[in-house]
């Protein structure tokens, strides 16, 4: 089972986030204050998941955590006003705040359904069982798509881009998960997500 820790400093901000998340059903496995307790949270708990936290964490750059922390781990960082942010650490995922509550939970759920589906860090090839079934499971080929599918797709991921900080690749993964998921051709998961 994956796992979503809090980590910030100020207990009332673990309080406010963790009763938003429940509001939609999402556990929260821990709230800590410190990177020590964060990591050993994080040691106990298995099944990784995503842990919540601002961009400096005890005084050091929250990004940095992911070289102490598990692979099974993402972090969604969540950045005041004129933070900068360097997107380019695999795993790390952020949000400007203030942030609306279902702007975090849609970024939470997808970080913890995209993660079980595919790692970037793999360490075993599929199974050609599953690439067997995966394949009879693929959406259509792009080209037989109409101009204005391919517009809904690419304004969904740019969405997800900008919404959920991620790359152009995990936005298109996500929508090819959610789509398997629901079982509803990518386009149709394209038009929720620019519902919501």
């Amino acid at each position: 089972m994956r796992n979503i820790i809090l980590a910030f400093p100020d207990s009332m901000m673990n309080e406010r986030l963790r009763r938003i998340l429940l509001s939609v059903g999402l556990q929260v496995a821990s709230e800590v204050g410190s990177v020590p307790q964060l990591l050993q949270a994080a040691t106990r708990l298995e099944g990784g998941g995503v842990i919540i936290c601002p961009a400096r964490l005890t005084g050091s750059p929250a990004a940095n955590l992911t070289s102490v922390l598990s692979d099974e781990y993402d972090l969604l960082i969540l950045l005041s006003g004129d933070q900068v942010w360097d997107n380019s650490r695999a795993g790390v995922f952020a949000l400007r705040t203030p942030i609306r509550p279902i702007e975090l939970t849609d970024s939470v759920r997808m970080l913890l359904e995209t993660r079980q589906l595919v790692s970037p860090l793999r360490r075993h090839p599929p199974h050609p069982l599953q690439t067997l079934v995966h394949e009879e499971r693929k959406e259509p080929k792009t080209a037989s798509r109409t101009v204005e599918d391919k517009r809904l797709i690419d304004q969904a991921k740019q969405v997800l881009i900008v919404r959920n900080s991620m790359s152009e690749e995990q936005a298109h993964r996500f929508l090819q998960k959610r789509s398997m998921d629901t079982g509803n051709p990518l386009v149709v998961v394209a038009r929720q997500i620019l519902d919501t």
